[in-house]
């Protein structure tokens, strides 16, 4: 008898954990941690922004210049190195996102680091000029609403706000000017995420310096690719995703960069 009340209550121990770790299990599932996301930018005409100077900016005597310039996307510089698999923009979600009984979550997100360059230099009046866009000191909070249709995932929408500072050097003598800009590129389309890992590689590192570049200095938040958040993915292949308006003054057009670099360089 002895040994048979030790026996039952050795289970009811067991079932005990069992039931109270399972409110856990569930609401980690339903909660996506914050952490940042890296995108690369092809320069392949996809992604076009307006480039209006008026006359005399690049020089006293030269003429205003309106025209389309193609940009193409520079790696940003990380500590550890390649930590965002030569991404050229990071976004970091600032915040952990709980899904409601909707399958809703929000969360608030801002833009740690940008580098494209213009992939032919403007021609202008008063000579050629390479141009090279990064991002101002200041950027905007905006909000990323992510809906989970399924087990496999869902779809997220965000505006995405840029405060950019844009730097032209003359390639004859490299005078140099600079342009700030503001602008919010939406999409109507709804952006696909997937749940799972797809690289099943845990990131072994909390943060990650942004060390050279727009953006220098900052500590952003490792991504959570590995922790089942897996942003502009289809079936663990990245898809191409745009947002703005021809011309609007700018299309943008990305793909995901993947995370496994992460737990590499931190070994």
């Amino acid at each position: 008898m002895k040994f048979c009340s030790c026996q039952r209550l050795g289970m009811m121990l067991a079932l005990s954990a069992v039931l109270s770790a399972a409110p856990t299990l569930a609401q980690d599932r339903d909660v996506i941690p914050r952490g940042s996301d890296g995108w690369k930018t092809a320069g392949d005409g996809s992604t076009v922004a307006e480039v209006i100077l008026p006359a005399g900016f690049l020089d006293k005597d030269c003429p205003a210049y309106h025209k389309e310039a193609v940009l193409v996307g520079v790696p940003v510089e990380t500590s550890p190195e390649g930590a965002f698999d030569g991404a050229d923009t990071i976004v970091e979600r600032l915040d952990d996102a709980a899904f409601d009984d909707r399958g809703v979550a929000t969360t608030k997100i801002a833009v740690r680091a940008l580098h494209f360059r213009a992939v032919d230099n403007l021609g202008t009046g008063c000579g050629e000029w390479s141009a090279d866009v990064g991002l101002d000191k200041d950027q905007a909070v905006t909000q990323m609403t992510i809906v989970r249709e399924d087990a496999k995932g869902g779809y997220f929408t965000a505006p995405i706000a840029v405060n950019a500072l844009w730097t032209f050097r003359r390639t004859s003598d490299g005078a140099e000017r600079q342009l700030r800009t503001s602008n919010v590129l939406v999409s109507e389309d709804r952006s696909p995420w997937q749940a799972d890992s797809c690289d099943k590689a845990a990131a072994s590192v909390d943060s990650v310096l942004v060390a050279g570049g727009s953006g220098a200095g900052l500590k952003v938040a490792a991504s959570s690719i590995s922790r089942g958040f897996n942003p502009g993915y289809v079936n663990c292949q990245p898809v191409r995703l745009c947002r703005g308006k021809v011309l609007d003054p700018a299309i943008h057009c990305y793909s995901a960069a993947s995370a496994a670099s992460v737990a590499a360089a931190a070994k």
